[in-house]
């Protein structure tokens, strides 16, 4: 399991000792990613990460494409703090600080969170709606959020950002006919895939990956639910009760 800190602020220091100190002790005492993390190379392949900028496209890293010091320790930092308490499949706060650092550029001529604000946050949603599709630029949005509110409470910024994203969920205007049924139909996997996923599943795989997959959709169709719902399962969900007549179920508790 990986190390993971507790960043608590100085409440009565300057703003960019609170910063330096994040930075430091992410870089020095985290372990996400690995303890032999090469912190200052800008792709950091264990966990598939690269921290080019908005123009950077191709999967080859551009040096010359890179997120601007001193906002490129931050971005390390926070995300390596970030995917410590709470790992995720995809890593939501790279685009969301993609476009926070062209926002500050655009509007500060140069890349500091210390310079973080209002207008800044949103022209970096502006940004997002500009670059993704309406559902990231909608996690984008939810991420810049959370991360005002983290700057505020660790009080790396002087005053406190109370800021709601302006990009809107993207709502499927389409609930009800036979379109919508289509709609929905063709998100569901074929019957193949689900057999696949049955046999590895019968199978006992040995991969971890395989494992994790074969197991999470099982359970899936024991009890439909959704998959957040499946990963915030406590250790000790499984539960036995006795019925009225007797007899012995088995259940999970979800919270």
């Amino acid at each position: 399991m990986a190390e993971i800190i507790l960043f608590i602020p100085k409440q009565n220091v300057d703003a960019n000792i609170n910063l330096n100190d994040f930075i430091h002790r992410c870089k020095t005492e985290l372990t996400a990613f690995g303890k032999d993390l090469k912190w200052d190379e800008n792709y950091w392949q264990k966990a598939n990460i690269n921290f080019g900028n908005l123009d950077q496209k191709s999967s080859l890293l551009d040096e010359n494409k890179i997120l601007q010091k001193p906002f490129l320790d931050f971005a390390k930092a926070y995300l390596r703090y970030q995917q410590g308490h709470k790992p995720t499949i995809v890593k939501q706060e790279m685009p969301a600080l993609k476009c926070l650092e062209r926002a500050l550029l655009s509007l500060q001529n140069r890349a500091d969170i210390s310079d973080l604000n209002i207008t800044t946050l949103d022209l970096a949603a502006t940004l997002a709606r500009e670059q993704f599709s309406r559902g990231q630029a909608y996690h984008v949005g939810r991420e810049l959020a959370r991360l005002a509110l983290f700057v505020s409470e660790k009080h790396f910024i002087s005053g406190w950002l109370d800021w709601k994203s302006p990009n809107k969920r993207p709502v499927d205007s389409i609930r009800t006919g036979k379109k919508a049924q289509e709609l929905r139909e063709k998100k569901l996997p074929n019957e193949d895939a689900l057999n696949a996923l049955a046999d590895i599943f019968a199978n006992n795989p040995s991969t971890p990956r395989d494992i994790f997959t074969s197991s999470i959709c099982a359970m899936l169709l024991c009890a439909p639910s959704r998959v957040s719902e499946i990963l915030c399962l406590p250790v000790n969900c499984e539960v036995w009760e006795t019925k009225r007549d007797g007899k012995k179920v088995y259940g999970w508790r979800f919270q």
